[in-house]
């Protein structure tokens, strides 16, 4: 009687085992349209073929009729790409002889949100870089070169009323972005792989106020940027708030930028705070409104793990910081700087700027709003400065172009990444929606808007960019397909 239950708990264990190799999962509804099929070995006799059919069918007549698809493979799992959202599928394995048929599978692509309001656009078509694709987080989507939704963000990850930001993909084959002051680690399929831990820690509020940048580090470790609010003490001093100023007044608060970097455990392994470097800097001069307030939150960073320093750039003070890791006292402070009672005018080298990279080279890489001084955005390519030394020397520059309906100032989004190919990959911000891949010889390889259809007036306009990426090829993409590393996997590609 023992024999015999273990036989049939080995053979209902083996079934599972067989009905977990088989991808996509019977029945599921899937939020993509470029698909990773994998299926049993014992279902593969040398060569073979996948057929997918448009429909629900589990007959052969009807099967064959609907066929959409065929690709030949000699693995247990391949990628195909189905044509349509909001669409039925069935699929199956065959033998290159036709001898041996798998069974039926079945599965659904869910409906793309938005599909009917928005878009992107290609302005210009893709020669060079056809195989990349391109995250909006406006839109939650991936999108191929040619302006067609391949992938979006499931609502049951993240509601439709919270904003997302920060969408890309990590070296760990998943996917990361922030909304509504969370962070989240997700794969292909949407579901939630990884989050920081509830409790607070570092902001001495409730949450950590997460915003702007999220990433994954290529240690497998998590770094993101938070905000900690504390009372604008430097008020005291200032001669025309001390006249109003009563006692036990609530002073003003002053946001503080904050760096949490968090193991896969959900422990912290390092911090760092803007408000300690504030009080000890030329900060303290800094006026607005009249008053020494400043809004010191961080709105991007780059973290050379090779070298040990973090670069944080800060918005409204137009200064990019390289601190010291894991120490975290500050080698270099790059920007405008300021002097008792004096307005911030500008470094004229770059302000607001919204993106900061630092080059195999050790050059910096950046996204400048340049509202400061009302002109369009600017890539900067600026000379690694040497200790100490303020100094900028800009090695290559560009004017990011804008058509049409667009805003007059670029105030805020936008960033920047140097490709393998060393083209570059923007995102231009505000309520515009430019992307666009540049090379160095400032030529314009390929260029897209995001758009949203205007009802009341019956055409499409652009619609705000955060910050886009890009995944530069389909290789890169099999990676968030089968949520492989990049450093290598033992999944079968033989």
């Amino acid at each position: 009687m023992l024999k015999k239950l273990i036989v049939v708990l080995l053979m209902l264990l083996n079934s599972q085992v067989v009905l977990a190799q088989i991808l996509p999962a019977e029945g599921n509804t899937l939020n993509y349209r470029i698909i990773g099929f994998s299926f049993p070995k014992k279902d593969m006799i040398f060569d073979c073929k996948l057929e997918i059919a448009t429909g629900d069918y589990h007959s052969e007549e009807s099967f064959r009729k609907n066929i959409i698809k065929t690709i030949n493979t000699t693995k247990s799992n391949t990628i195909a790409e189905v044509p349509l959202f909001a669409c039925r599928y069935t699929w199956r394995i065959v033998d290159a002889n036709n001898k041996s048929k798998s069974v039926f599978h079945h599965f659904s692509t869910g409906s793309l949100p938005g599909s009917n309001n928005s878009r992107l656009s290609v302005k210009k078509t893709a020669r060079k870089h056809q195989d990349a694709y391109l995250f909006a987080d406006n839109t939650r989507t991936l999108y191929d070169m040619s302006g067609n939704p391949v992938w979006y963000l499931p609502e049951n990850t993240v509601n439709s009323t919270h904003r997302v930001l920060d969408l890309k993909a990590s070296p760990f084959g998943t996917i990361t972005f922030i909304a509504d002051d969370k962070v989240y680690e997700i794969d292909y399929n949407g579901s939630i792989v990884w989050q920081p831990p509830h409790k607070a820690m570092i902001s001495g509020d409730s949450i950590e106020h997460f915003h702007h940048e999220f990433t994954r580090l290529q240690n497998g470790n998590y770094m993101v940027l938070g905000c900690e609010q504390l009372p604008c003490l430097q008020c005291l001093n200032d001669t025309n708030f001390s006249k109003n100023y009563k006692a036990n007044q609530k002073l003003p608060d002053i946001p503080f930028g904050t760096i949490i970097e968090y193991d896969k455990n959900g422990n912290i392994l390092w911090s760092w705070k803007s408000s300690k470097y504030y009080y000890e800097s030329d900060l303290h001069n800094y006026r607005n409104l009249g008053l020494p307030m400043v809004d010191m939150h961080e709105n991007s960073f780059y973290f050379d793990e090779k070298d040990s320093i973090v670069y944080v750039s800060f918005k409204h003070v137009s200064r990019i910081l390289k601190i010291k890791y894991p120490e975290g006292y500050v080698i270099n402070s790059l920007g405008e700087h300021y002097k008792p009672a004096s307005p911030a005018i500008g470094n004229g080298t770059f302000c607001n700027q919204h993106s900061i990279k630092c080059l195999k080279n050790k050059n910096i890489l950046m996204y400048n709003n340049n509202s400061c001084n009302n002109g369009l955005p600017s890539i900067l390519m600026l000379e690694k400065p040497k200790a100490g030394d303020s100094n900028l020397k800009i090695m290559w520059q560009y004017e990011c172009q804008a058509e049409g309906n667009r805003p007059e100032k670029f105030t805020t989004g936008g960033a920047v990444t140097e490709m393998s190919t060393q083209d570059l990959f923007v995102c231009m911000g505000n309520n515009y929606g430019k992307m666009f891949i540049l090379s160095k010889k400032k030529e314009i390889l390929w260029s897209g808007v995001t758009e949203i259809w205007n009802e009341s007036e019956k055409k499409w306009e652009p619609v705000g960019q955060y910050r886009s990426s890009i995944i530069e090829s389909g290789k890169e993409l099999e990676r968030l397909i089968w949520h492989i590393e990049s450093q290598g996997s033992n999944f079968d590609t033989n």
